[in-house]
């Protein structure tokens, strides 16, 4: 027989060996890092201060200033 059924456990390994955890993580922390400038530029756009979009989102003063 050529191909069999995997166990879920040998398609998990199989899948972590070929990387697609970690692409996984990476496109997930690729999105969040997207939406929060996406947040900043909108706080900033409607007149929010500088330093409250800081303290809200993490960003730097320098990352909000070159938006």
């Amino acid at each position: 027989m050529l191909f069999r059924e995997l166990k879920r456990e040998e398609d998990m390994e199989i899948s972590r060996l070929d990387g697609y955890d970690d692409g996984l993580e990476e496109g997930l922390r690729r999105g969040r890092a997207s939406a929060i400038l996406e947040l900043a530029k909108a706080m900033k756009s409607n007149g929010r201060p500088i330093a409250q979009i800081a303290a809200d989102t993490g960003l730097t003063v320098e990352e909000i200033e070159s938006l």
